[in-house]
């Protein structure tokens, strides 16, 4: 318990830790400001640190949201006035404070996405000041009520990791619930990038609330009397609240416009740590070990911890990439380099992946002794690479590659590695006669020739370029029986008329022409007749082509050699961190590895994964628990309801099917036609392609029931890329809507499904070339494809604002150099060769589906009228 007669004690504590951290960290003093900081700590002045560099950290990191923030300015007055960004006059009964964030409530073309930040951070500046903030906490609205496509551009994965690490870390206040508030479907990619980096207890407190329902669902949260009428309250509007708000926050504009003298040396900051013991870094391994600076703001920093789970706290302790979607490199080296000459050369270390990894590094690399230290990075000069990668599903493999005469040499075994979430010892061991063993936990799971499992060498043999297979050589197994003959009655046509179908009641055939009943699928069809097949008498086996010795060849016998063995270190890349590395030895005796490693990772791997599964038991129970809970709640509201309100849901859910389909067709034609004058978008993919991601598009955005954008379809990215998209259940929807949905014929006004639509409008009867069709005409068959040299040169020059998509990991989206680096580390040896293009993804192409799915509203509500 803190004794609160106490609490000015702490105060100047912390005060005098700040003064003594001048200039390295510069900060606010008052006894109200560094309140803030104990209360949400508990007290606990160590928290308290932490949470005030962090604080400080965040800001001097992010200027362009932490700057030039006066809420007096013309700027920050005029996004003032929309109410983007605003506190409710009342709390709940838990005397929690309210606070709404309309975050697509702006008007793009006046206002950037920086500068509404700006104001909402400046905002939340002044809410802070409350103690409410810190001894009850905020429940959060973000409304997307007017949150649009070309929002989602501005998110790429930095933008998101930046925005969404602001605010979980860095103000001192308690989240108790976020309402996610008319919620879209087209932000699914969004939330699925940046929810890994999420705290645990933020992701339980997150509500979604969206379609019709939404201020009801809302409601079971926060009564309508706290809320604007647009939330379903009775307050009034949220601009009548937002007037007497503004003047609160003008009245702060003295404290939010103090705070910009404030700030952190960020060079300095590990350093700061250090000398606070604020860290688990130790003063040992960072005399040691030099991080690499290479990567600037995308490098990620290690720190030293035993993990959430562990055999020992202390004896486990090792160094654990700490931030998502970051470069990491490290090296130490050793007090004096030396060669494996006539030696054996043996390199362990454990790796543990307590984060769930999809998608990353955890191989360490041996270096030369003139490794730049401060710059190491992935085209930096190595010697050995060895453990494990994991990216997606494909790739669980352990690397072991070797530099020889200037080429990395990968092994042409596969290795598979542990992908759980326990620590793993790896053990590669080189011996002088060429031969090398790889270990897994002190098993032996990969062993052979250096001259045989890698590309050291030409072969020793080669084919005899003189043979050639004899012309009588007869290679098939099977033959055709020239006695099996095809039945008389086999042949059936695979489609014939629909004996059920009725011509229509107003069919003309002197305006409509003869009518044809649809085709259906014959089922007497039985496939093309082939004859069966027999052994074959005069079958040889497969001809096997002599081999020759190689005059090319020479033999290596130092292939296993290094005679500058200078250092060693990690150049890894992360999208999830968490892994830890630890236990690293570097040794030429095998039995000594064996030992070292039965005695540090052998003692503690059992006593882990029993902490693992202990930690793993009791989530189970809460999460059954609350379950429960949930599913009583869900009876209780079940049992509440009304048969009326059943039958009105029922007519509803028609109306919107009706509505649904007649959007999906109108805004297909009209798309079609802005598509074939733009091009822009899609000038480099097939006329199929461009209507898949309208399709995804349209029903992501209008067809509430139908979510098509797959976490791993990351589409809104700024690219698309085709044989990721290509690869998924979209495409089987879209041929089943190809070939079921009718449109009507532009010339005879005949039904046809969309598959057939083409082939019967060249050749329609009642065409008439000189008057065109009222509406546009969907050409399925025509391509617009083009050279993708091309669209990949276009990605790449200029500068590139874009993300794209990985075609072997589709959750990874990256810059266009960060994805070829990413395809060069984890991809570039795949037995699958997959081509896929990159295309720019702008406003411009937003604003053209926009402008087709708006007119086909309009044409909607005229036809209902």
């Amino acid at each position: 318990m803190i004794d609160p007669y106490n609490v000015d004690v702490y105060v100047v504590d912390l005060r005098s830790w700040l003064e003594k951290q001048n200039p390295i960290l510069k900060s606010l003093e008052t006894n109200e400001f560094l309140l803030r900081f104990l209360r949400i700590s508990k007290f606990n002045l160590e928290n308290a640190k932490r949470l005030l560099i962090n604080f400080w950290r965040y800001r001097t990191e992010n200027p362009q949201w932490f700057k030039d923030r006066d809420p007096k300015s013309p700027v920050m007055a005029e996004i003032a006035e929309t109410a983007y960004a605003v506190q409710l006059p009342h709390s709940t009964v838990d005397n929690c404070l309210i606070f709404i964030m309309r975050i697509g409530h702006y008007n793009s073309e006046k206002h950037t996405f920086d500068q509404v930040t700006k104001y909402a951070l400046g905002v939340t500046d002044v809410l802070n000041k409350q103690p409410e903030a810190q001894l009850y906490g905020f429940v959060i609205i973000l409304d997307f009520t007017d949150f649009r496509m070309h929002h989602i551009t501005i998110f790429t994965p930095d933008v998101a990791r930046r925005y969404v690490e602001c605010w979980q870390n860095l103000y001192p206040v308690r989240l108790r619930q976020v309402h996610f508030y008319n919620y879209p479907a087209i932000f699914d990619p969004i939330f699925y990038l940046f929810r890994p980096i999420l705290k645990t207890k933020i992701c339980e407190q997150i509500h979604f609330h969206s379609g019709s329902n939404a201020s009801n669902t809302l409601h079971k949260y926060v009564p309508p009397d706290l809320l604007p009428t647009e939330f379903g309250g009775v307050l009034g509007t949220i601009e009548d609240i937002n007037k007497p708000f503004i003047q609160w926050i003008k009245e702060n504009s003295a404290y939010i416009n103090s705070l910009d003298q404030y700030g952190i040396d960020l060079s300095s900051l590990n350093k700061l740590m250090q000398d606070s013991k604020l860290d688990d870094y130790g003063d040992k391994w960072t005399k040691r070990w030099v991080e690499s600076t290479a990567k600037g703001e995308q490098q990620g920093k290690f720190k030293l911890t035993a993990g959430k789970f562990y055999g020992d706290k202390e004896k486990d302790k090792g160094i654990q990439t700490s931030e998502d979607a970051r470069f990491y490199g490290a090296s130490a080296k050793f007090d004096n380099s030396f060669s494996n000459e006539e030696k054996t050369l043996v390199i362990q270390f454990t790796v543990k992946h307590e984060q769930k990894i999809d998608c990353g590094g955890g191989y360490i690399k041996v270096y030369p002794s003139d490794v730049d230290q401060k710059n190491l990075h992935g085209d930096s000069p190595y010697l050995i690479m060895f453990g494990p990668d994991i990216c997606g599903y494909s790739t669980k493999k352990v690397h072991v590659i070797f530099t020889y005469k200037g080429k990395n040499l990968l092994i042409k075994k596969d290795i598979k590695c542990k992908d759980d979430e326990l620590t793993h010892l790896y053990t590669l061991i080189l011996k002088p006669d060429n031969t090398y063993i790889v270990k897994i936990d002190n098993e032996k799971v990969e062993s052979g020739t250096l001259e045989e499992d890698w590309d050291f060498t030409l072969p020793k043999t080669i084919k005899d370029p003189s043979a050639s297979k004899p012309s009588d050589w007869d290679d098939n197994e099977k033959i055709d029986d020239a006695s099996d003959v095809k039945p008389a009655d086999y042949d059936k046509p695979e489609h014939i008329p629909d004996p059920e179908a009725k011509i229509p009641e107003d069919w003309d055939n002197e305006i409509d022409g003869t009518w044809e009943p649809p085709m259906m699928d014959n089922p007497e069809y039985k496939g093309q007749w082939k004859p069966r097949q027999i052994d074959n008498p005069a079958y040889k086996g497969a001809w096997v082509h002599p081999e020759i010795d190689n005059p090319d060849y020479v033999e290596d016998k130092n292939l296993y050699l290094f005679q500058d063995i200078g250092a060693i270190g990690f150049d890894l890349w992360q999208v999830k961190a968490g892994t830890i590395f630890d236990n690293i030895l570097v040794t030429d005796d095998e039995k000594h590895a064996e030992d070292f490693g039965n005695e540090t990772w052998g003692k503690t791997k059992d006593p882990e994964k029993k902490m693992k599964d202990e930690q793993e038991e009791a989530d189970r129970k809460k999460e059954e628990a609350e379950r429960k809970k949930r599913e009583e709640e869900e009876k209780t509201k079940e049992s509440t309801k009304s048969d009326d309100n059943d039958d009105d849901d029922e007519s509803d859910d028609t109306k919107t099917a009706e509505k649904d389909e007649f959007l999906f067709l109108t805004s297909l034609f009209r798309f079609e036609f802005f598509l074939k004058q733009k091009k822009s978008l899609f000038a480099y993919f097939s006329f199929d392609d461009a209507l898949l991601f309208f399709i995804l598009f349209v029903e992501a955005r209008y067809l509430k029931k139908k979510r098509y954008f797959d976490k791993q379809i990351c589409l809104n990215f700024g690219a698309i890329c085709r044989e990721v998209a290509s690869s998924f259940h979209c495409n089987r929807e879209l041929d089943e809507r190809l070939s079921t949905v009718e449109v009507p014929c532009q010339y005879c006004s005949k039904f046809f499904i969309l598959k057939e639509l083409q082939k019967h409008m060249e050749t329609c009867t009642a065409r008439n070339d000189s008057k065109p069709p009222s509406r546009p005409i969907v050409h399925l068959s025509k391509s617009l494809s083009e050279n993708q040299q091309k669209a990949l040169e276009q990605a790449q020059a200029g500068e590139n604002r874009s993300t794209f998509t990985c075609p072997f990991c589709p959750t990874l989206n990256l810059t266009c150099t960060d994805l070829s680096q990413h395809i060069k580390n984890h991809h570039i040896h795949e037995d699958q060769r997959r081509v896929y293009t990159f295309v720019n993804y702008t406003q411009d192409e937003q604003q053209m589906m926009d402008d087709a799915i708006q007119a086909s509203l309009k044409e909607y509500a005229s036809h209902q009228n």
